[in-house]
């Protein structure tokens, strides 16, 4: 919200506070020992204008290196802090870490996310942000990942999944959020399809008649 303020501050030198800082704040392994996922920077919410946290994400495949510096949450004062916004962490599946809200029903069926990878080139990293965060490695060329979230659906009006990643040659797939304006009485689960080309990624939901927000 205020990081073009937060940017002039940096720029003219005036409050050192506005670069992130911070060591590694937690570290999270697979349960087969491939991959490791190390959280570094402020996973706390500032307290003064101007001033910004931010986390990134050290990923690793045994000894290499995945992704380095990969921004996963960014707050000012007027936002929501990492600890604040995810209860913990675990990994529902062997190459995909899962950060879980605290704020939405776990008891309810869930929103199905699906990432299919349509280039002939595998995915190294994808970062897929909806209630939970993931963070998937190892998408493979022409595969498909199906991801499970708490429904957004029973606390806002509108949903919200964003896809961006990097390829195995190191190329950054952009970053793209999408806005779903969700009915007032769905019948059942929400299911968002991210279909992931070259240089950009188209996000639907198919289940439900759920309409892209413009």
């Amino acid at each position: 919200m205020l990081r073009f303020i937060g940017a002039l501050c940096s720029v003219l030198l005036v409050a050192t506070a506005c670069r992130p800082s911070g060591g590694i704040v937690a570290t999270y392994k697979s349960p087969t020992g491939a991959y490791t996922v190390q959280l570094a920077g402020k996973s706390t919410a500032p307290r003064a204008m101007f001033v910004e946290h931010l986390l990134y994400a050290n990923a690793f495949k045994g000894p290499a290196v995945v992704v380095r510096n990969w921004e996963v949450h960014f707050a000012d004062m007027l936002d929501t802090a990492f600890d604040d916004e995810y209860s913990g962490a675990d990994w529902p599946q062997a190459n995909v870490l899962r950060f879980r809200t605290s704020s939405f029903d776990r008891a309810l069926a869930p929103d199905v996310i699906v990432l299919a990878n349509h280039r002939r080139d595998p995915l190294a990293f994808v970062t897929v942000k909806s209630a939970d965060l993931f963070l998937v490695f190892d998408l493979a060329a022409g595969s498909t990942i199906q991801l499970l979230a708490p429904p957004q659906a029973r606390l806002t009006d509108l949903s919200w999944v964003k896809v961006e990643g990097q390829w195995t040659s190191g190329k950054r797939l952009p970053a793209t959020g999408v806005n779903f304006v969700l009915p007032k009485q769905p019948g059942g689960q929400f299911k968002y399809v991210a279909d992931i080309f070259d240089e950009r990624t188209q996000i639907r939901e198919v289940q439900q008649g759920a309409k892209v927000y413009h």
